[in-house]
């Protein structure tokens, strides 16, 4: 998890809606989702990507 507080990253991947989920798996960007979701969207989408 990273806590964009200055929006360095956020100006560099061009993310304008938070929050904003980016599940990377060997340095490749595997989903990315928008607005609120719940534990078990978020580790599905994490065991999707392995």
């Amino acid at each position: 998890m990273i806590n964009d507080a200055n929006s360095l990253i956020s100006r560099h991947w061009n993310i304008t809606v938070t929050p904003t989920i980016a599940v990377i798996n060997k340095g490749q960007i595997e989903n990315i989702s928008t607005g609120v979701t719940t534990p078990m969207g978020l580790w599905l989408r994490i065991l999707s990507a392995q």
